[in-house]
């Protein structure tokens, strides 16, 4: 799925299939919320800010390239993949309240997210109804 300058919300959602959001070099106010969601794969977003709300992401990460300052990832479970955040500067959004579970939370050797803003790195002891 694709979107181009796109102010939009997917809601109580499952997806699968990469999910990738881009905005012009200078939207920085397009912005895409995913939020009590479930994303079987990878999330991409490009400039514009990208918000991931009460969300569970497994299988994938997170791509943030030049996103927006306002960019948030909050109360969210990120899980099975490698590594759950990739971007080319973590110190321009928020990162608080979230459970990486079975992934390192950056992938950038120098970042750690565990253990700063309410992060995570627990069994979120899901079951299946």
């Amino acid at each position: 799925m694709d979107w181009e300058h796109a102010v939009g919300r997917v809601q109580r959602s499952t997806l699968y299939g990469d999910l990738s959001i881009l905005a012009e070099d200078d939207h920085y106010t397009d912005t895409v919320a995913v939020e009590n969601s479930i994303l079987y794969s990878s999330v991409s977003a490009t400039y514009g800010t990208f918000v991931l709300r009460n969300a569970i992401v497994t299988g994938g990460r997170l791509n943030l390239s030049m996103v927006a300052e306002t960019t948030v990832i909050e109360g969210s479970v990120l899980m099975d993949s490698p590594c759950a955040i990739f971007a080319d500067s973590e110190s321009l959004y928020v990162v608080r309240n979230n459970d990486f579970f079975g992934t390192s939370s950056s992938c950038s050797p120098d970042v750690e997210f565990v253990g700063v803003d309410g992060n995570l790195a627990v069994d979120p002891q899901f079951v299946d109804p």
